[in-house]
């Protein structure tokens, strides 16, 4: 059974610097889109390994890790939709689509 979350559109001021690294924005933005702790850690662990295998390399900090959210929420049984991510991390659904696939490809590779 899935567990559903609330949205919280992010204010500009409080988006995380896209100067930061992918881990430090997953968790900013998991706090804002209410995501539990067993979503947060497969978050963490999805931006780990894309990063061991370079897939970060030329991509918005920010759109990885709002993809990386939303691949964990659905690897946890957690209802989070693109669309809330999407409103949370201020990117276009589309970025989080094309990500999505990406980082489970790159997990399931590894």
């Amino acid at each position: 059974m899935y567990k559903t979350h609330s949205c919280e559109r992010a204010d500009a001021t409080e988006r995380a610097d896209t100067s930061a690294d992918e881990s430090d924005e997953s968790i900013c933005l998991e706090c804002k889109a209410n995501i539990v702790y067993d979503s947060a850690r497969v978050t963490r662990n999805l931006l780990k390994t894309a990063m061991e295998q370079g897939m970060h390399s030329g991509k918005s900090p920010v759109g990885l890790a709002a993809s990386a959210i939303y691949a964990a929420s659905h690897l946890t049984n957690e209802s989070v939709t693109q669309q809330c991510v999407s409103e949370v991390a201020q990117v276009s659904k589309v970025t989080i689509r094309d990500h999505y696939q990406e980082l489970l490809d790159v997990q399931a590779d590894v």
